[in-house]
């Protein structure tokens, strides 16, 4: 029996050749292949159906993943070529390979970013998220580590979503190999995880509207609203307001300031609307913007000024320990 996090040589399907392994997690497992058709680089998720009783629900999301991957399309998506199942039980997905790093791993690099180029992210991600949400998808795990940016021929930066493992679908699908009886528990990144998603109450887009806008503040100040065990995080972001952002960017305008506040409302009907009309209000704010001016105190990417905070983990009452994704 071969096992979905140990194909490095394997050759599936004679056609995609495991190079190296890049990340494991909840018994799926990310690797870096090879095109022998087109002599590509390409990235290939893979599972295998021997983990089905083990991780049951695992392989229902992986399924559910590949499906949704298959279905929706736009540049700003990780783009999905293929997918198949081999005659040894794992099934696999094949994706484009992109050269560059991710946004958590840019933020950790530099801290806060400059306006301009916070919008220049947020522009195409907020344009992704609508076509996800027109498609009748929630994303349910908008976090700095699935965007990844990237150069285009042009030396332009690109910006590309990634990560729908846990993804859920606003209505039914034509099949209940799908159904998971646990949908309802709180899964997600608990930095990133909005009110009701944290409270297990039914989600809508607008969670995803708010973690959109806890990746703005973490953009404008350089860290999440709220640090610390995922229990306190959750439970601030149910119940408490964020630090104002002018502690972290004294310098920041507050039209800018506003846009992140009303995508961070607690009551999901007093955010914005569509993840549309906050691309729209953050061009909106930056129209009125002469001056940016950068503030931060330099600290370990990590930990705060008490040295207290370490990330927590994607969040998933099923998976076992130590096997989720960092954040």
């Amino acid at each position: 029996m071969i096992s979905g996090s140990a194909l490095v040589g394997v050759t599936l399907d004679s056609r995609y050749e495991i190079l190296t392994r890049i990340h494991t997690g909840a018994g799926a497992t990310v690797y870096q292949g090879r095109d022998l058709q087109t002599n590509r680089l390409v990235a290939i998720k893979s599972i295998s159906q021997h983990e089905f009783g083990k991780y049951h629900e695992a392989v229902l999301r992986f399924r559910r993943e590949m499906q949704i991957l298959a279905t929706i399309h736009h540049p700003n998506i990780i783009e999905i070529y293929d997918r198949g199942e081999t005659p040894y039980g794992i099934t696999y997905f094949v994706m484009q390979w992109l050269n560059g790093r991710t946004l958590l791993d840019e933020l950790d690099h530099v801290g806060q970013l400059e306006l301009t180029r916070i919008q220049a992210i947020l522009a195409p991600l907020c344009d992704a998220v609508a076509v996800i949400h027109q498609a009748g998808i929630i994303h349910r795990d908008l976090k700095p580590g699935n965007i990844f940016l990237s150069k285009t021929s042009e030396g332009r930066e690109h910006v590309t979503l990634l990560d729908f493992g846990i993804a859920k679908p606003l209505f039914d699908w034509e099949s209940d190999d799908f159904e998971i009886s646990t949908e309802s528990l709180a899964v997600g990144t608990p930095e990133y995880m909005s009110p009701e998603q944290c409270s297990e109450k039914d989600l809508t887009p607008a969670s995803d509207i708010y973690s959109l806008g806890v990746v703005l503040y973490r953009m404008l100040a350089g860290r999440p609203p709220f640090i610390g065990p995922a229990q306190y995080i959750m439970a601030r972001h149910i119940a408490g307001e964020p630090p104002p952002l002018h502690l972290r960017r004294p310098h920041l305008p507050e039209a800018v300031a506003s846009v992140a506040l009303r995508a961070l409302a607690k009551d999901p009907d007093g955010r914005f609307a569509s993840a549309l009309d906050l691309r729209v209000a953050f061009d909106q704010a930056l129209a009125e913007v002469d001056e940016d001016v950068i503030y931060q105190r330099v600290q370990p990417p990590e930990t705060d000024e008490a040295g207290a905070w370490k990330r927590t983990r994607q969040m998933d009452a099923l998976k076992p320990p130590n096997l989720g994704p960092e954040t």
